[in-house]
């Protein structure tokens, strides 16, 4: 029994084996293909994006009155970036970056200049203090105390 149960074992691991290799081929395939899918709708999302400014830019070209206007108009907007919702959050995040990143160095050089107005005072009062302090040493140099 114990012979016939090691042949059965390897077969049942050399099975296993082979469908977990077929199994992992298969996924990794379809991986692949989702990346081919996607780098594939994002290069014709950029060509059919490029076909109409080219088409707008020509009806611009060739047209006139308020077709010429509206290809122009067409052709401007395409030109921009999308302004989906996205976008837009992505842009006010960078101005509110930007304009923290400006506060924070104004804030940093009013701190700067009010720590150096400080030390300044702290030096005038610390030499006046000395300035008392030895006059007070003078007079007491010959003095009674």
């Amino acid at each position: 029994m114990n012979f016939w149960e090691n042949i059965s074992k390897g077969f049942k691991q050399t099975f296993d084996k082979r469908r977990d290799e077929r199994e992992q081929l298969q996924r990794l395939q379809r991986e692949a293909d989702q990346l081919r899918s996607a780098a594939f709708e994002e290069e014709f999302r950029r060509d059919s994006l490029e076909a109409a400014r080219m088409r707008a830019r020509t009806d611009a070209r060739k047209l006139s009155g308020l077709a010429k206007l509206q290809a122009l108009d067409r052709s401007t907007r395409l030109n921009e970036p999308s302004n989906s919702f996205f976008n837009k959050l992505a842009v006010r995040t960078q101005k509110n970056l930007q304009k923290r990143d400006e506060n924070l160095k104004r804030t940093e050089l009013l701190r700067a200049e009010a720590k150096k107005m400080r030390d300044e005072r702290m030096m005038k009062i610390t030499n006046e203090r000395a300035g008392r302090m030895a006059k007070v040493q003078e007079r007491n140099k010959g003095g009674l105390y």
